[in-house]
């Protein structure tokens, strides 16, 4: 993660760096708290359990410097589904 923050915020002038998460994994979200990572959002249906069953997933995210005021850790929707996602 740290690689990813570095090459985020020096080569590419990123804003944040963006990851997702079995909303379950309990351990990961803890672990990625810890680094500084906060649950911008709820995506519904993101993941299918080994049943085919949707499961949810977090959209967590880190701010970089360049992100002064911390804008981009504000979501407009708190939960959303995963034919909401954008990807640019």
């Amino acid at each position: 993660m740290k690689h990813l923050e570095y090459v985020t915020e020096r080569m590419h002038d990123g804003y944040f760096v963006d990851l997702f998460v079995r909303a379950t994994n309990l351990f990961a979200i803890s672990m990625y708290k810890h680094m500084g990572y906060v649950v911008y959002r709820t995506v519904q249906g993101y993941y299918n359990d080994a049943r085919g069953k949707p499961e949810d997933g977090l959209d967590m995210r880190k701010a970089m410097s360049r992100d002064k005021t911390k804008s981009t850790l504000k979501a407009e929707k708190a939960v959303i589904t995963a034919d909401e996602l954008e990807y640019n």
